[in-house]
């Protein structure tokens, strides 16, 4: 019996972990020799090899679970396998092959096969819709900058954290964590409200002037924290005007 467990995911690549459990009907242990792997999709190979340092038995008339780590990465799999893009899933097969010593009866291999689907998850869609100013003096600024972000992705996505420093003319503003925890659905776009404040006096007149004709340059850097059903993961913030 083989069971799947994704353990990992980011923008690069996704972890799988195989757990092969194994039983041993005969009266001597059966020591283990190698653990080989393929994983197909769409009858396209896309990653093989075997199991690094393969140790121990099976003890008699015992069991046991055999883990084997797997590393996807999204680059190598959009390469092999056609049709692959950011934002989908792919079907994929994974064929194991269990070999063990069964002594005078010589080698003895047990084919293991299991299937599944992996996430390829791809970056929101981030725009600053506008930038509301309350109060705009030499001795204080405030306004609320409203940061759309859309899930480009086939599955959906929460958006819980976003770790953001915004700056006016190359000067920073604003440093900060909004915690966020709201859901996107497929093609669902949230609204998030970012609060600025500083005094512009500290920039200089020019910068102040650019704020009273409403005409300046901002960038926001960061990152954001996104959670989905396969697992959580950062992905950077960059915007700017």
């Amino acid at each position: 019996m083989v069971s799947t467990n994704l353990t990992g995911l980011n923008l690069e690549g996704v972890d799988l972990q195989f757990a092969v459990n194994v039983s041993n009907p005969y009266p001597v242990a059966l020591p283990l020799t190698n653990l080989s792997y393929e994983l197909i999709s769409t009858d396209q190979s896309f990653l093989k090899g075997n199991a690094n340092q393969l140790q121990g038995s099976i003890p008699a008339g015992g069991s046991q679970v055999i883990k084997l780590p797997v590393r996807v990465g999204f680059a190598g799999l959009m390469k092999l396998v056609s049709g692959v893009k950011p934002g989908g899933q792919i079907p994929y097969t994974a064929k194991l092959n269990l070999s063990v010593d069964a002594g005078a009866m010589g080698p003895l291999d047990l084919p293991l096969e299991t299937s599944g689907a992996l996430p390829i998850p791809d970056v929101p869609e981030v725009s600053v819709e506008s930038i509301d100013w309350e109060n705009v003096s030499l001795s204080n600024a405030k306004a609320v900058m409203k940061l759309k972000v859309k899930n480009t992705n086939s599955f959906k996505m929460g958006l819980d954290k976003i770790n953001y420093a915004v700056q006016l003319e190359g000067s920073e503003v604003a440093k900060s964590q909004l915690n966020t925890q709201k859901s996107l659905a497929t093609g669902e776009e949230g609204i998030f409200e970012i609060p600025i404040q500083f005094k512009p006096l500290d920039l200089g007149m020019g910068v102040f002037n650019m704020l009273k004709s409403n005409s300046f340059n901002y960038s926001m850097n960061g990152n954001m924290k996104m959670s989905t059903e396969f697992g959580n993961f950062d992905v950077p913030l960059n915007v700017k005007k």
